[in-house]
């Protein structure tokens, strides 16, 4: 992530407006799925999915990936155990993140 945001003021952009959402997409996500609200938690993994991969958080794309096939079959069992993955790697994708877009200070 950031390898080549330098010369590119628009990906910069981008992945700061992308880090500024990042919690608000992973609490209202995991709200979703607690309350197995099906509607709910498809739109905001399908977000999550979709802005990571043009991010380039890959393996964050590839778990919301995994968790859109569980909400998608109703799997709630299956997709609680994984928000606790889920947030920590979206702590690590916010610290590279932050790092690659010269961004200091807490999550949030």
């Amino acid at each position: 992530m950031g390898e080549e945001l330098g010369c590119h003021g628009s990906a910069l952009t981008f992945l700061s407006a992308y880090l500024d959402f990042l919690p608000q997409r992973l609490a209202t996500f995991c709200a979703a799925v607690l309350l197995e609200d099906t509607a709910a938690a498809m739109d905001r993994v399908l977000s999550l999915k979709v802005s990571s991969t043009m991010v380039g958080a890959a393996r964050l794309a590839a778990l919301a990936e995994v968790l859109q096939g569980l909400v998608c079959t109703g799997n709630w069992a299956a997709a609680e155990p994984l928000l606790e993955v889920l947030d920590a790697d979206v702590a690590a994708v916010l610290a590279a993140g932050r790092a690659a877009v010269g961004i200091s200070g807490a999550p949030g």
